[in-house]
C-alpha cells in the first residue's frame, strides 16, 4: 500500500474519531479490521475499513460528526425539480 497525501501506512497518525488503531500498519497484530456501514447515496449502502492508515481521504471532521449521537442523516432527490404543494 503506497502513501498518498492523506494516507501514510508507515507513519504514526492519530486515529479517526471513535476508532482505536495505534502504531504503524506493519506492526498491526489485529487480524479482523473494524468494518463500518455507511450510505454513499440513498439506498446505496457500502462498507469501509475504519482505519486512517488505509483510507485515502479519511475526513476526520466527518468521522467526528458520525460518532455524535445527535447526528441526523437525510437525503434528497436531485434528478427532478421540486413539485408545488397542494393548497
Amino acid at each position: 500500500m503506497k502513501s498518498t497525501g492523506d494516507r501514510r501506512p508507515d507513519k504514526l497518525e492519530p486515529p479517526l474519531p471513535g476508532q482505536q488503531e495505534t502504531g504503524s500498519l506493519a506492526a498491526e497484530k489485529e487480524t479482523v479490521p473494524v468494518i463500518v456501514k455507511y450510505g454513499r447515496m440513498t439506498f446505496n449502502r457500502q462498507y469501509i475499513i475504519a482505519d486512517r492508515r488505509v483510507i485515502d481521504r479519511p475526513r476526520p471532521a466527518l468521522w467526528f460528526a458520525h460518532n455524535d449521537q445527535r447526528q441526523i442523516y437525510l437525503s434528497e432527490l436531485h434528478t427532478e425539480s421540486g413539485r408545488p404543494g397542494r393548497r
